[in-house]
């Protein structure tokens, strides 16, 4: 029988290691790891999800967005997470020659209106108390004023 967990209580890292389907090797990175779970043939979409979100975690922008392709169909925006879909668009809106597009109105508007929004906030802490009020839910966000 599994012992119950605390809801809030933090998940030791090797029960999502194993959770994924390996173990780390001595004096591997957490990212390392996931990176060779990841690129197995074998792996699954959750080792494959668990390396590309390390990647937005640490603002890897641009290698999330190569290994994306690898993983992902990306020109069937409609079935990627959400925060992925937000990770191209802001990759977009830095790389402006970058030619795929996300096709979603209402997360478009929300986004333009956020960089309108930090355009005339400037970059103080109160402005990034505003940001986090209306966007802290978002990878833009996260990516721009998180720590």
């Amino acid at each position: 029988m599994t012992p119950a967990v605390e809801r809030d209580a933090p998940i030791a890292p090797d029960v999502i290691y194993s959770h994924i389907g390996g173990e780390r090797k001595a004096g591997e990175s957490s990212l390392g790891f996931l990176q060779r779970v990841a690129e197995r043939s074998d792996s699954a979409v959750v080792a494959r999800d668990y390396f590309l979100m390390a990647l937005l975690a640490e603002r890897r922008l641009v290698d999330f967005t190569d290994r994306l392709f690898e993983f992902y169909n990306v020109s069937d925006c409609d079935r990627l997470p959400k925060h992925y879909k937000e990770a191209l668009m802001l990759y977009a809106h830095i790389l402006p020659s970058f030619d795929v597009r996300v096709d979603d109105g209402a997360m478009r508007a929300r986004f333009d209106a956020m960089m309108q929004q930090a355009a005339e906030c400037g970059g103080s802490s109160m402005s990034s108390y505003l940001m986090r009020l209306s966007y802290g839910d978002t990878y833009w966000w996260y990516f721009l004023y998180g720590e």
